[in-house]
């Protein structure tokens, strides 16, 4: 009796002032055998895989309240891949040494530009690439956050995906950052790196014989 579960991550990454996104990552899983005396029998468990696509890098310097910065995410489920049950999204944020700027008395810097006030996240999919300037052509869909915060933990994003239509295995995400026009001088020359992290599991399935 055999059942199956799998799992499977990548990572990426992405920086406010200077970065780029990160690695693909693979779950394979071995064979299992039975034999009788009238035959034998080779079972091998299903596949997760899930790759990010190419890497890429970019700069945003000295970021104002109002402005948004976008970043595009390429997700792939392989063709010999079983479905999956949930995308799963973890972000990390790290804090870079601010930059020297003079502040207002009694004006305390921000711990980091996602502290209250600061900037705002939205995710975005579409069906087909996105342009070069971030428009889509396709279909889009809004992936569904509990909060505009970018510190993000676990949360499912396959139902904004085309991850399990057969005509179509990969995701076209884009992030959009923006600092809102509401930011006062405390988040004045703070760096952040923003990671972020896919897990990937497939269906639930039941065991059989």
């Amino acid at each position: 009796m055999i059942a199956k579960s799998s799992a499977t991550k990548i990572l990426a990454s992405m920086a406010l002032v200077a970065g780029a996104a990160g690695v693909a990552g693979l779950g394979t899983f071995g064979g299992f055998t039975d034999s009788t005396t009238v035959a034998e029998n080779a079972v091998s468990s299903g596949t997760i895989d899930i790759e990010k696509g190419a890497t890429a890098s970019f700069a945003v310097a000295d970021l104002l309240p109002g402005e948004t910065i976008k970043k595009p995410i390429t997700l792939t489920r392989t063709a010999t891949s079983e479905p999956f049950g949930a995308v799963r999204l973890t972000t990390t944020i790290t804090s870079g040494t601010p930059e020297a700027v003079t502040l207002e008395p009694g004006v305390t810097r921000a711990a980091n530009l996602d502290a209250a006030g600061g900037l705002e996240m939205t995710i975005q999919s579409c069906s087909t690439e996105w342009s070069a300037n971030y428009v889509c052509s396709g279909t889009t869909k809004t992936v569904s956050l509990p909060t505009n915060d970018v510190a993000q933990s676990n949360v499912d994003i396959l139902a904004a995906t085309n991850l399990n239509d057969n005509a179509s295995r990969t995701a076209n995400l884009l992030v959009s950052l923006k600092l809102p026009d509401t930011a006062g001088n405390e988040f004045q020359g703070l760096k952040d790196t923003i990671g972020f992290t896919f897990n990937a599991t497939q269906v639930t399935t039941t065991a059989t014989r």
